[in-house]
């Protein structure tokens, strides 16, 4: 649980990154290719370290 804001960080920056690139490739035509690689990676690299992430336990 030691790392788990730096893991946040990455989670919500992968993001973020990502929505202002599809933005970008929808609005420049010379960055439609990043609608199939870079923006699809991004997401699933944020999914995946989300899914990796440790849970953090409930006390009782």
């Amino acid at each position: 649980m030691a790392h788990t804001s730096l893991i946040e960080f990455m989670i919500w920056s992968s993001i973020f990154h990502a929505a202002i690139m599809l933005a970008q490739a929808l609005a420049d035509e010379t960055e439609k290719a990043n609608l199939l690689g870079d923006i699809p990676a991004l997401f699933l690299v944020a999914f995946v370290f989300w899914y990796l992430m440790p849970k953090q336990r409930e006390e009782e």
